[in-house]
């Protein structure tokens, strides 16, 4: 008896409740292009709030909605105007066509992003020549970089890049004012981008071509013990490389991403050109030259953000 009391009891008190608070339910929302789920908070004429399971709240507009299914699969919403303007007779039997659930991730459209990088660059001994037969030498680069990528599918895009990039190119090795030291110059320029990109996920590779526009007409630069030495002699000037970046875009949201890529630019023409001595004389005279090409190889990672419009 006391049994019954306290199912009844407990029953007086969870019902009213559970008819004050409406139960929210698993709900898939199809566009014409991607497909979203996670639980409805918000429904009105105009649009829908939904809160997916991970990522902050989604609100999409009613016009852009193909259908609302609820978690068992039955149809909730479906768009009257796409039913009214199909012109075949069995509109009203037939079922709205969905874009396929892959669980992939959507990037079609204008990414806008930015990002900076750091690594290291140097001239590349096969194509390069030095005067005194040296080896390269190392120097850190760093730059900053705006980019715009627009995706024609889920899987490819066209990438174009706008960069303010510092730049030392080194030389292992060089006469200046009667001593033989370690040079570089210290260049500043300007990176103008444009690429390929293919994804599978959220990898990608790029591949594409590099101008780097010579801001100033930086001197070459040799640091002694006691002193450092500058000279003019030799022709610092703009570039073209070719690049290779392997990255990946980690989602933060639906349109917002972190990317991150390792990449490789290796110049087809050179950085530095001149006439480098390569023997002087008792008094300074330059007794021989030998000329100097050096064609810049480095390595950075990028760090961004980019936003999908």
């Amino acid at each position: 008896m006391w049994l019954l009391r306290g199912v009844a009891l407990l029953t007086g008190v969870c019902l009213p409740f559970s008819l004050l608070v409406p139960p929210i339910y698993g709900e898939t929302i199809f566009t014409e292009t991607e497909k979203f789920s996670g639980k409805m908070i918000r429904n009105t004429d105009q649009e829908v709030t939904l809160k997916p399971e991970k990522g902050s709240e989604i609100s999409l507009s009613k016009e852009k909605i193909l259908a609302i299914y609820d978690d068992e699969g039955g149809l909730v919403w479906a768009n009257p105007v796409i039913q009214q303007n199909d012109p075949t007779p069995e509109a009203k039997e037939r079922r709205i066509e969905l874009p396929s659930a892959t669980g992939k991730l959507n990037y079609r459209g204008l990414h806008l992003g930015v990002a900076g990088g750091a690594g290291m660059l140097w001239p590349n001994a096969t194509f390069s020549s030095f005067p005194l037969g040296a080896s390269p030498d190392y120097r850190v680069m760093t730059e900053i970089n705006a980019s715009a990528a627009w995706y024609l599918d889920d899987s490819q895009a066209i990438v174009t890049g706008l960069g303010y990039g510092q730049r030392r190119i080194p030389v292992h090795g060089i006469y200046a004012d009667g001593v033989i030291a370690d040079g570089y110059w210290p260049m500043d320029f300007l990176d103008v981008r444009a690429g390929y990109r293919i994804h599978s996920d959220i990898f990608f590779l790029e591949g594409g071509l590099l101008t780097a526009i010579k801001l100033a007409n930086a001197p070459l630069t040799v640091e002694t013990a006691s002193r450092t030495i500058t000279s003019y002699d030799y022709t610092p000037r703009t570039y073209v490389a070719l690049y290779f970046a392997l990255g990946m875009n980690l989602p933060i949201t639906q349109n917002l991403f972190i990317t991150a890529m390792v990449r490789i630019d290796h110049a087809v023409s050179p950085a530095v050109v001149g006439n480098a001595p390569t023997a002087t004389g008792v008094s300074g005279e330059v007794i021989s030259t030998a000329s100097m090409s050096l064609v810049p190889l480095s390595g950075t990672l990028q760090l961004g953000l980019s936003w999908r419009l």
